[in-house]
C-alpha cells in the first residue's frame, strides 16, 4: 500500500532546463491536494542559474 500523505509542506530543490540551454536551480514548496490528488507550488525561488556557455554557476542576485 502507498503511504499516506502527511498533509505538512515540502521543499525540494528542482533543476529546470529552459530552451536556450541554460539550468535554472529552483527551490519550491509544495503541498499535497488529496481531494484533487495533485500538488500545489505554494512558494518557488530562483537559487542559482547555469549557463550553458559559460563554464561556472551564476548564483541569483536577490533584489
Amino acid at each position: 500500500m502507498p503511504a499516506k500523505p502527511s498533509g505538512e509542506i515540502k521543499t525540494k530543490i528542482i533543476h529546470q532546463v529552459q530552451k536556450n540551454g541554460d539550468t535554472y536551480v529552483l527551490e519550491r514548496k509544495t503541498l499535497y491536494e488529496p481531494a484533487t490528488r495533485t500538488r500545489r507550488s505554494l512558494w518557488g525561488i530562483i537559487v542559482m542559474t547555469e549557463s550553458r556557455l559559460r563554464r561556472y554557476k551564476i548564483p541569483w542576485k536577490w533584489h
